[in-house]
């Protein structure tokens, strides 16, 4: 995850920040643990989603992830941004 001349995750989350954006972070199960840590991170300091795709649905990898509560079935990355999205945008202005 670090190649010479990177800017660190945490330096472009607070620049983010800084600049008014969210960033929504994805991940899927074959992530690592420290991989999944650290987009958990870049998402909650810049007040977005942390979005986990469990491919296979099971219970007990997500919750190797840190991922609480049931485990949703389907797992089309278009249509889990699109509802993310479109539930943003019907609460702007409230």
């Amino acid at each position: 995850m670090r190649v010479k001349g990177d800017v660190l995750h945490g330096d472009s989350a607070l620049r983010a920040v800084g600049k008014g954006l969210r960033i929504h972070s994805v991940a899927a199960s074959g992530l690592d643990p420290l991989g999944t840590l650290v987009l958990r991170q870049v998402a909650q300091l810049s007040r977005g989603k942390f979005i986990f795709i469990e491919y296979g649905g099971t219970q007990a990898t997500a919750k190797r992830h840190g991922i609480g509560g049931p485990v949703q079935g389907g797992n089309n990355l278009d249509d889990i941004l699109l509802a993310q999205i479109s539930a943003e945008i019907d609460g702007w202005g409230r």
